[in-house]
């Protein structure tokens, strides 16, 4: 998850994952997967002095259950997703059904859907990137204080290696949709002097000033 702070209301990049599995994992879809309730995001709000009403706009990614799971909080905010995803996520491909939990994120929210790149608010532009699923998509960011253009990839790009390596992110819906945006990520990175944010590296996250810090390149 990221908090966006602008002049245009405040921005959150994916809810993650449903609370609930703090006290019922068996709810998760898969077993292994463990959370701690400072990873609530309402509690994650909570230590920035926020709560989820104050936020104007919730951007998904895409709607696996680690990214949509707090959607259900944020009844007063409005929801940006590719149309792409959103009808997938309604009715997924059998063979790729169980990345999506209907539970997570069907409910009576305001969602809004995009096609394409678009700039949601100045300086906030929602990028489709799909192939990690048919509809995901990364945000980017321009000139952030002290930190100028930043990409935020979601799970187009999971590890730096995927970068150095030109590997696709290990889930895909499509290995050469996927491989396509992480190569127009990268090449958008150098034009625009931005710092990717990967999605799944936990080496790299640790390197990073994480919340309540603000991001710093």
């Amino acid at each position: 998850m990221f908090l966006i702070i602008t002049n245009h209301g405040n921005v959150l990049i994916d809810t993650g994952m449903d609370p609930d599995i703090i006290e019922n994992v068996d709810e998760a879809w898969e077993n292994d997967v463990k959370m701690k309730e400072e990873n609530d995001v309402r509690e994650c709000l909570k230590k920035l002095g926020l709560k989820p009403d104050d936020i104007k706009y919730v951007i998904n990614t895409h709607f696996h259950h680690d990214h949509v799971g707090g959607n259900r909080f944020f009844s007063k905010s409005k929801f940006i997703s590719q149309v792409a995803e959103y009808r997938f996520a309604q009715y997924p491909d059998q063979w790729y059904g169980d990345r999506y939990r209907k539970k997570d994120f069907d409910y009576d929210l305001n969602y809004t859907t995009v096609e394409g790149d678009v700039e949601i608010v100045p300086g906030v532009w929602a990028l489709l990137t799909n192939g990690h699923t048919p509809g995901h998509e990364s945000i980017m960011l321009l000139d952030v204080p002290d930190a100028g253009n930043v990409i935020l990839s979601g799970d187009a790009i999971y590890m730096r290696e995927n970068i150095e390596k030109g590997l696709a992110p290990g889930i895909c819906w499509n290995g050469d949709l996927a491989v396509r945006s992480m190569q127009k990520l990268v090449s958008l990175s150098k034009l625009m002097d931005a710092h990717i944010i990967v999605g799944h590296d936990l080496e790299y996250w640790k390197t990073l000033p994480l919340s309540p810090k603000k991001y710093t390149k």
